[in-house]
C-alpha cells in the first residue's frame, strides 16, 4: 500500500513500490489533509510512465476504472508489467481544487530477481 508520503516541490512523493513481472496489483490510496472530499468525476485520471519520460503509457500498463470511497481512492488495475523503472500518478480533484494527488516510483523485477 501506498502510505509513507511526503510533499517535495508540491508534488505528494511516496517511497517507491516494488511489484514483480505478471502481477495484477490494485492500490487502495488514503489520501492525507482532505477536508470536503475527493470528487468521483472525469477529473480522476491515473498515468503510467517509464521513469525519466514524458510518454504515457496507461493504455498499455492499466485496466479498468478508478473508484473514490471516503477519503480513499482504488487505483485502477495494473496488467502487462515489465521489469524496469516506472512512475504512477493520481490527479484529480481533492476540496475543490484539481491537482496532482500521489506521484508513485515502481519498481518493477523479474521473478528471479526477487
Amino acid at each position: 500500500m501506498a502510505t509513507k508520503t511526503s510533499v517535495v516541490n508540491d508534488e505528494a512523493l511516496v517511497a517507491p513500490i516494488i511489484a514483480t513481472e505478471g502481477e495484477e496489483p490494485i492500490y487502495t490510496i488514503k489520501v492525507p489533509g482532505v477536508q470536503t472530499g475527493i470528487t468521483d468525476d472525469a477529473t480522476l485520471v491515473m498515468g503510467f510512465y517509464k521513469q525519466n519520460s514524458g510518454t504515457d503509457l496507461s493504455s498499455t500498463y492499466l485496466t479498468g476504472s478508478m473508484s473514490v470511497s471516503g477519503f480513499s481512492i482504488v487505483t485502477k488495475k495494473f496488467q502487462n508489467l515489465k521489469a524496469g523503472d516506472w512512475v504512477w500518478d493520481v490527479r484529480g480533484t481533492v476540496d475543490g481544487v484539481l491537482r496532482e494527488i500521489i506521484k508513485v516510483p515502481y519498481i518493477v523485477k523479474r521473478r528471479n530477481q526477487v
